[in-house]
């Protein structure tokens, strides 16, 4: 069930993201595939401890499925159902990992759902809502604490 919630908490995010950014009549912005697959690429590299060769070859994979990811938002989108939601992702998840496990050492695919979960999680924190972690609006001023305590504006 945790799982459940985890991967519709996370399709939700990557469905709704750009709502709150955009103006109530305009189509909100698609992010580009290869931003999304440089990004996680980066995360995973921090992470995952990649080697120069390996980092090639998973931000070719993440390429992959960040334009697949994309190409299932839209066509989820154009149709309105989300019933089916929760099994294209997790089919595309499973795709991924497959194409990810030639790539990484056993002890780096031990480690990946670790790192998986941390970048979801950080994903959420910046969140659709509007809020940020610390309770402030987003792009928004006022004071807020940073990670020591110490307040900014």
């Amino acid at each position: 069930m945790k799982k459940f919630f985890s991967i519709l908490i996370f399709s939700f995010c990557f469905l709704t993201g750009n709502f709150a950014q955009q103006s109530s009549g305009e189509e909100p912005k698609m992010p580009d595939p290869k931003d999304m697959a440089q990004h996680e690429t980066d995360q995973m590299k921090k992470g995952l401890l990649l080697t120069d060769s390996q980092t090639v070859k998973v931000n070719s994979v993440n390429l992959k499925f960040a334009q697949q990811r994309l190409d299932m938002v839209r066509e989820v989108r154009a149709s309105g159902d989300m019933s089916q939601i929760q099994n294209k992702v997790e089919g595309l998840e499973l795709a991924k990992n497959e194409d990810l496990r030639p790539i990484l050492s056993e002890e780096q695919m031990k480690k990946w759902p670790k790192v998986r979960k941390k970048m979801q999680d950080e994903m959420m924190n910046r969140g659709s809502s509007g809020m940020h972690q610390n309770g402030g609006m987003r792009g928004g001023g006022g004071m807020r604490q940073n990670d020591y305590g110490v307040n900014h504006q």
